[in-house]
């Protein structure tokens, strides 16, 4: 930091005003899904999936907190010791959000792929490079009070330009992620011919979320080459974009599961179900594999949360019989 003091002001306002912004999109997002979290997720039991929504929601919401006291001049209060726990509170909970989102797209890789634990592995390890090199960053950054004028200081990391580079690294894993998982995802949307229209519902379950942050790391990327600064804008961005868009589908998969009874409730005295290629599409994002290969059909069961019925649908094809709860 060489520039003057007006323009080092005016950047690091700029600065706080995106990431604000990315914050304020996520309170905004937490407000209007509070009553279908209420729904979908207090009022069932704890498991698993439960445990990751909350891991990649909440950490996004108490955020703003940490950010507005970090990022915004309080003279009157701040000290070298609360920019610490406020910075490393804030590095913690992108670490947590990265670090979930990667276990829950490696589960969602494992269930299209028949239980594969190849790919199972391979996605994980892909994904937590990113979270891995946030927690160097993490170890190796040394937040200070970084006084800019007598009347105007803000938090700051000592050795930022060298975590910056670090991070744009994790924006470059995150890239070859997001691709690696898009494609494999097309693939096996492909073989699930026999619904039409579900390939494309099924698309933009994935689509919407990785298409997102592709885009946006190949911007940080572009951004980054040339103000390396802005680096810390979009790891906000994409951390708030990771937990806003995988809370909506989570809660989009338990709304599926409610349709799935209410079809079943309509047509309890039918052998066979037609269901909306929506639910189809939302349901297949959290299925859970059996694991049983078959050469001319998927069979694909689905458990009703808080019941013990039980359907099974046949699609044409390679692949595994199918089994959610």
């Amino acid at each position: 930091m060489s520039d003057s003091p007006a323009s080092i002001i005016a950047e690091d306002r700029l600065l706080n005003y995106l990431v604000l912004s990315a914050q304020a999109l996520c309170c905004y997002d937490y407000c209007i899904t509070f009553a279908s979290e209420v729904q979908f997720i207090w009022s069932k039991k704890f498991s698993l999936p439960v445990a990751l929504f909350y891991a990649f929601r909440y950490p996004a919401v108490l955020n703003t907190l940490f950010i507005a006291l970090g990022y915004f001049p309080w003279w009157s209060w701040q000290t070298q010791h609360s920019c610490v726990i406020i910075i490393r509170f804030e590095m913690a909970g992108d670490v947590l959000i990265l670090t979930s989102s990667a276990v829950f797209t490696a589960m969602r890789v494992y269930a299209l792929f028949h239980k594969s634990t190849t790919l199972f592995s391979v996605t994980l390890i892909l994904g937590l490079i990113a979270p891995v090199i946030s927690t160097y960053c993490f170890i190796l950054s040394w937040p200070i009070l970084y006084e800019i004028t007598p009347g105007y200081s803000v938090c700051y990391i000592e050795n930022a330009y060298v975590t910056n580079l670090w991070m744009m690294g994790a924006r470059a894993s995150s890239l070859v992620f997001d691709g690696f998982v898009l494609g494999f995802t097309w693939t096996a949307t492909r073989r699930v011919a026999t619904f039409g229209r579900s390939k494309i519902v099924l698309m933009r379950d994935t689509a919407v979320y990785f298409g997102f942050l592709f885009a946006l790391n190949v911007l940080a990327i572009a951004i980054a080459a040339v103000h390396l600064t802005f680096i810390v804008v979009v790891n906000t961005w994409t951390a708030i974009l990771t937990a806003v868009l995988l809370s909506r589908l989570m809660l989009d998969l338990r709304a599926a599961v409610i349709d799935v009874e209410l079809i079943q409730a309509e047509n309890s005295t039918s052998s066979s179900r037609n269901w909306t290629t929506s639910s189809f599409s939302r349901v297949l994002g959290s299925l859970i594999f059996t694991g049983r290969r078959q050469q001319e059909d998927v069979a694909i069961e689905l458990a009703s949360c808080g019941t013990s019925t039980v359907e099974t649908y046949t699609v044409p094809g390679d692949g595994a019989e199918v089994h959610m709860s």
